[in-house]
């Protein structure tokens, strides 16, 4: 083997620090470019995030619908608490309702007092049940 002289294991020695040099010098671009492209992704955010933010604030809210009432009244009847008031729920919404006075309810109330029905036997002369039918509980007049 050949051993290599002092002023080429010199000039290899330069080599490699020089390639070193290079490689760092690529890695530190790469590092910045990346910076980069983080901070202005983070600016065209920032900016895209107040204009959504402005674009809000100039928007008006919408108004809420004003349900349309009915005026109805439930009148009294003779039977054991055909005199007190009617309560009743809605979708979750309570009501009570004054027998005998003219009150304003949403649709949803009066779809309700119709569909609540009791079923009463229906009988023929001599007293026989002879049948069913379906009634409303709390019969009411719309105006």
């Amino acid at each position: 083997m050949a051993q290599k002289t002092k002023a080429e294991l010199e000039a290899e020695a330069e080599a490699k620090v020089k390639e070193e040099l290079e490689l760092k010098a690529k890695e530190e671009l790469k590092a910045e470019a990346k910076a980069e492209a983080k901070a202005e992704f983070e600016a065209e955010a920032k900016i895209k995030a107040e204009a959504e933010a402005k674009a809000k604030e100039e928007e008006p809210e919408p108004e809420p619908e004003v349900e349309k009432l009915h005026k109805i009244i439930i009148p009294s009847s003779a039977e054991f608490d055909g005199k007190k008031d009617v309560f009743l729920n809605a979708n979750g919404r309570r009501f009570q309702i004054q027998r005998d006075v003219e009150v304003e309810v949403p649709k949803i109330v009066i779809n309700v007092l119709k569909d609540a029905v009791k079923t009463e036997q229906v009988t023929d002369e001599a007293g026989r049940i002879v049948g069913t039918r379906n009634v409303q509980r709390y019969p009411f007049q719309t105006l």
